[in-house]
């Protein structure tokens, strides 16, 4: 009995082929079920325990100007690219940005520069699809390297993305490449950490390692 392999709230086919199916008002809690899911981690043998995020720190900015609505001139905006605002991954209405790519690929961009010395560092941040079906791209260093995302976003979830390398002062942003096209941005984070954290890190707050106790 696996969950994860669960793609409705009422029945699913297990890999061995039986096929599983709830009752009443049962649910299938799965981590990969869009309406149900729980963000807890299963395997065949069972959920994996308890979760805990460690202590971590952003070092990208401490506004939200910085960090969510990209607004604060220190975002560098290409000739084609225009910045909104969007719904964020808290619900709160114009916390967040709104991207969109106009009829120029190589200026569709907005890129953030930091000076910090060298060392291993993951640029992550929160995506979703607004309009479009084109290729959508990150970068941590100035777009020396693009990495594509497209295939993970969806138009109705933010889903994370991240980039880690070690290297000094990462210039860090995104690249639309078709015209119109458009996503939504929010919680941009720099952290010196080889991924991301899972959650997002307040703005100019340091996270506190979690802590059970009973």
């Amino acid at each position: 009995f696996n969950p994860n392999l669960s793609t409705s709230a009422q029945t699913f086919t297990a890999a061995t082929g039986e096929v599983w199916t709830t009752n009443g008002t049962a649910r299938i809690f799965g981590n990969t079920d869009s309406t149900y899911g729980i963000p807890a981690q299963w395997d065949a043998g069972g959920p994996f325990g308890y979760l805990a995020e460690g202590a971590r720190a952003d070092v990208l900015g401490a506004t939200a100007a910085i960090r969510r609505t990209m607004t604060d001139v220190g975002w560098v905006v290409g000739a084609t690219m225009t910045v909104g605002t969007a719904t964020g991954v808290d619900g709160v209405a114009s916390a967040a940005a709104s991207l969109t790519g106009g009829a120029v690929t190589a200026t569709n961009t907005i890129l953030f520069t930091t000076v910090l010395a060298s060392a291993e560092r993951t640029f992550s941040a929160w995506v979703r699809r607004k309009t479009g079906t084109g290729v959508i791209e990150m970068t941590d260093n100035g777009g020396t390297n693009w990495t594509d995302i497209t295939a993970a976003l969806n138009s109705s979830t933010y889903v994370l993305r991240q980039l880690t390398r070690t290297q000094a002062n990462p210039i860090v942003g995104f690249r639309i490449t078709t015209n119109l096209d458009a996503i939504e941005v929010d919680f941009n984070t720099l952290e010196a950490a080889a991924f991301a954290n899972p959650t997002p890190i307040p703005v100019n707050v340091s996270k506190a390692e979690d802590a059970l106790s009973h």
